[in-house]
C-alpha cells in the first residue's frame, strides 16, 4: 500500500499509474474505464462521481475518494 498523503508529487505519480494498477479495480472495470478514455489513476480521480457510482458502484466511488485525499476506509478497524 502506498500513502499518497505523504507523497510530494501526487499528480505525477497518479498520471504514471495505470487504472488497472489501482487497488480494487479489476479487469472488467479496467476495460470498461479504458473504453471511456480513463486510463490512469489521475483520470480516474478526475472522473465525475455520478459516473463512477452508476458504473462501478459505491465501492468504486470510495476508491476514487482515496486519491482525492479523502479517506473512505477506516483502516483502524481492519483485522490483521
Amino acid at each position: 500500500m502506498f500513502d499518497l498523503l505523504t507523497c510530494c508529487d501526487r499528480e505525477s505519480l497518479l498520471a504514471k499509474t495505470a487504472v488497472a494498477d489501482v487497488w480494487g479495480i479489476g479487469k472488467a472495470h479496467s476495460q470498461f474505464l479504458h473504453g471511456h478514455d480513463i486510463r490512469t489513476a489521475l483520470e480516474l480521480r478526475q472522473t465525475d462521481d455520478q459516473f463512477i457510482r452508476k458504473h462501478i458502484g459505491i465501492v468504486g466511488l470510495r476508491l476514487v475518494m482515496e486519491p482525492r485525499g479523502c479517506s473512505a476506509w477506516n483502516w483502524n478497524n481492519v483485522r490483521h
